[in-house]
């Protein structure tokens, strides 16, 4: 993920929201990502239940060798292969066989993407809960405060300042709305493997899809 900035980004910095760009909360998501297929795939009968565990187990950042995974990226110049070969490492020899099973890079990387997203849109409409709660009361304290309207970029009839944070309330109440309408669709699981196609596991895939 990029992070973008302006000359006014860290003066309004929410801490809450800008952890989630950081490197180690995606590779928790890969981990998290990487352990569900596990545990999938050993409930539809495609690896053993014993080695989905350790993987499930063993999926933790803690148990990563970090700095073996940045000599392997240097090395290769892959950004999601020194992952697997470290998580690999971290499993016992025989769970580690099944780690990655039957998937695509894709395939983690979107997902753990989207679950970082899920969980940042959970923060990012509490700060925008108590926006809106804000501008009610900035509404309600100046719903007697008149002001010039405008209008063609000139001065129109009298408003009241209340009214026009009203205006404001609205149309934030309407893209929290569309944000609401969008989870749906967006937060959703690809596991088809390479090209998305399911050739991997073309008999349980979308089960497996289902299940995580």
């Amino acid at each position: 993920m990029r992070a973008f900035y302006d000359s006014s980004s860290k003066k309004y910095e929410n801490l809450e929201i800008t952890r989630f760009f950081k490197e180690d909360i995606k590779i928790k998501a890969w981990l998290i990502v990487e352990s569900e297929l596990a545990m999938a795939q050993a409930q539809v009968g495609m690896i053993p239940m014993e080695a989905a565990k350790n993987i499930k187990e063993n999926a933790k950042i803690e148990n990563l060798d970090l700095e073996k995974m940045a000599e392997i990226k240097k090395e290769i110049g892959h950004g999601f292969v020194p992952f697997v070969k470290v998580l690999v490492d971290a499993c016992d020899r025989e769970a580690g066989k099944y780690v990655h099973y039957g998937v695509t890079t894709q395939n983690i990387q979107q997902t753990g993407q989207l679950l970082i997203l899920k969980n940042l849109t959970i923060v990012f409409k509490q700060v925008l809960g108590k926006t809106l709660e804000n501008l009610a009361q900035l509404a309600k304290d100046h719903s007697t405060s008149v002001m010039a309207g405008r209008t063609h970029g000139r001065h129109a009839i009298p408003i009241t300042y209340g009214y026009k944070v009203a205006v404001w309330i609205y149309e934030l109440r309407q893209a929290i709305d569309r944000l609401e309408d969008a989870e749906k669709r967006i937060f959703t699981v690809m596991m088809g493997g390479a090209v998305g196609a399911f050739n991997a596991m073309p008999k349980q895939g979308r089960q497996v899809q289902k299940l995580i």
